[in-house]
């Protein structure tokens, strides 16, 4: 027996389940570097992707790479089946997505969905699921809609057997999920809905999962700006959580939330109330950003004339803490800032921290929905200051920001002072104009989210 063939018994006993395995383990005997395996062949990061069992390569590709390493294609397929590649390929996938690295999963899942065989152990529905979460995170959110579309419909004609009701919630909340990020929230609640009417009808109680719909059906309708459902949800699902042990991170969280809750309702003392338990909750769960955020909302509810200031030193080291690594809570804090300035009477350190916070902004790629804030907050220092034709400009622009983000109370808020100052500087026929606009504008998007005027 020659070295060789006792190499390829060597390898033919050992558990490498996957061409990729395989390719990796020849290479590296050979001190191969991935770019010089991979040169006139294919790229090195389609190697890699191939060492990965992220890529399964055409049959021409694996021939050119058997070649470079010195051996055959039957060396490098011996023992290996389609179906076992299929399967290890499909857990990898499964285990990139749990760890948010999505567009290499979706080539994976993309490729077993395009396949007419697939491995018996691979769900097909399971399969759609998964595939559609990758594009829905990836922002292919057409492609995740039809997705889910179809499966819902598959999985609500199809009540046999128990664990298409896991399936069909999921579905359900996926496809929530995905309306909500395309700005199509009367949908997304329907979904949300929906998931939960299934979860109802299941036998298995899942806490997580239930918890998992209630905040999300609570975070929709808060959106909405219907705040005593989304308080009752929040509530039910602290409820839920409170049957497991070790939830101080989603107790913690739904605290935060329900402070904001009450804060949109102007009931103060429950707004301090639980920001003061979501802070002791996510303290103790070692959650420090949302720890900080939730102080963040107990000073600004707690400033008065007496502590302004110290408020203000609080908040500043809370931005500082933030500094390069979250450039979105730095500019709100900074915003936080100015708004406490400026109800001070302090309209030049306010200029500044708005300032700071757009300068934050208008370096980030994708446009922030703090832009119109930061509009809003820097229309009232120019107010303060008598610049009536700058504050008008500001106005406009966080108007059209507004909009644009669908921030409808902000809107409201910012076309009602545009058109005060549109009047004070003798412009009233523009002053109706825009309001008439903008109560348009309001109540289609109302209508939109199901909300009946």
């Amino acid at each position: 027996m020659s070295t060789n063939d006792g190499n390829k018994i060597d390898r033919g006993k050992q558990a490498l389940v996957t061409l990729g395995q395989r390719v990796k383990e020849l290479r590296l005997e050979k001190n191969m570097t991935q770019g010089e395996l991979a040169e006139g062949i294919v790229t090195p990061s389609m190697i890699s992707q191939i060492e990965n069992g992220v890529s399964l390569p055409s049959y021409r590709t694996v021939a050119h790479i058997a070649t470079r390493l010195g051996t055959t294609v039957d060396d490098l397929y011996q023992g290996l089946t389609f179906s076992k590649m299929q399967m290890s390929g499909y857990k990898h996938a499964l285990s990139q997505m749990a760890v948010g690295h999505y567009n290499p999963a979706l080539i994976v899942l993309e490729s077993f969905h395009n396949e007419e065989l697939l491995h018996y152990e691979i769900p097909p529905d399971e399969l759609k699921l998964n595939l559609a979460v990758c594009y829905s995170e990836t922002q292919r959110y057409d492609d995740a809609v039809s997705l889910l579309e179809d499966l819902v419909q598959d999985l609500s004609s199809d009540n046999g057997r128990r664990e298409n009701f896991h399936l069909l919630v999921n579905a359900n909340l996926s496809l929530s999920e995905t309306y909500e990020r395309m700005g199509r929230y009367f949908e997304a609640l329907c979904s949300a809905m929906s998931a939960r009417e299934v979860y109802a009808k299941h036998q298995s109680p899942d806490p997580f999962l239930e918890g998992k719909i209630l905040v999300h059906l609570a975070d929709l309708n808060s959106r909405l700006h219907r705040y005593e459902e989304s308080q009752a949800c929040y509530q039910q699902a602290l409820r839920v959580y409170d049957q497991l042990s070790d939830n101080l991170e989603h107790v913690g969280l739904i605290y935060q939330r329900l402070s904001e809750v009450y804060h949109h309702q102007n009931n103060f003392e429950m707004t301090i109330e639980f920001a003061n338990k979501a802070i002791l909750a996510l303290q103790s769960a070692g959650l420090v950003a949302d720890y900080r955020e939730a102080k963040r909302v107990l000073i600004k509810q707690q400033v008065n004339a007496e502590n302004w200031q110290d408020s203000i030193r609080v908040l500043l080291g809370l931005a500082a803490i933030c500094t390069q690594s979250d450039v979105q809570r730095e500019a709100t804090l900074y915003l936080d800032v100015a708004e406490i300035y400026l109800s001070f009477d302090d309209a030049d350190e306010s200029l500044n921290y708005c300032l700071k916070a757009l300068s934050l902004l208008t370096k980030r790629q994708k446009e922030s929905e703090l832009l119109g804030r930061a509009n809003f907050v820097l229309a009232g220092v120019h107010h303060q200051k008598g610049e009536y034709d700058r504050a008008i400009h500001a106005l406009e622009t966080a108007v059209t920001l507004f909009k644009r983000h669908h921030q409808l109370h902000d809107l409201d808020l910012a076309a009602r002072q545009l058109c005060v100052l549109l009047k004070h500087v003798g412009k009233p026929e523009i002053a109706w104009e825009l309001f008439d606009e903008t109560h348009h504008f309001i109540v289609e998007q109302l209508r939109q989210r199901g909300v009946v005027l």
